[in-house]
């Protein structure tokens, strides 16, 4: 019933032709960022391949490989990203919301895909390492889900009130290196709030 969710549909059924790997769309308020995602056997390919698979050191917008095809269906869905700063290309300009002032601004991380269009409240950004839990996709019971969730609304920079965290809470994490230490990463996640079918 959404003309907007129409014309998203149709054109990612086209790119889905030329490649199946084709997840959805994301776009980010107040920033350039707003791609296709893929999704592909691994966590290595569309590191430095675009989404038409082509050779590229800018790589792609890619899901963790461990995703689920129905987005709903993943209580931390994923998101990784290069951190290209001199051309100011895929996940780069993440890094504007450690300012506090455009992370009040700016709330939102919209995510299109043949199913529906899940719009994410942005609720926790900070630095961290690659190993730490913020990407963690399998909990082994609800209350384990909400506590991980909890802690990442901890770790932010700056605070946004929201309602409690809950088992069917959706969350989104979007990844990218800092571009300092090779660990290091910054997180942005945001929370599910809106579905439009």
């Amino acid at each position: 019933n959404s003309p907007l969710l129409a014309q998203f549909k149709e054109k990612l059924t086209e790119y889905q032709k030329i490649n199946s790997d084709i997840y959805g769309w994301i776009q980010v308020d107040g920033t350039d960022i707003s791609y296709a995602i893929v999704r592909g056997n691994d966590n290595s390919y569309y590191l430095n391949h675009t989404v038409t698979k082509e050779y590229n050191e800018n790589g792609s917008i890619f899901a963790d490989f461990r995703c689920e095809d129905n987005i709903l269906d993943n209580a931390n869905f994923v998101l990784y990203g290069h951190n290209s700063t001199y051309l100011s290309q895929m996940f780069s300009q993440l890094h504007k919301f450690v300012d506090k002032s455009f992370f009040e601004q700016n709330r939102y991380i919209t995510i299109y895909t043949v199913d529906g269009i899940y719009r994410y409240e942005i609720f926790s950004v900070y630095e961290t390492y690659s190993t730490y839990t913020y990407s963690m996709m399998n909990f082994v019971s609800d209350m384990s889900f909400v506590k991980w969730c909890r802690e990442m609304k901890s770790n932010s920079l700056h605070e946004r009130e929201m309602p409690a965290f809950k088992p069917t809470s959706r969350i989104i994490t979007l990844s990218t290196c800092t571009n300092g230490y090779y660990t290091r990463r910054y997180s942005v996640q945001g929370r599910l709030v809106t579905i439009e079918r």
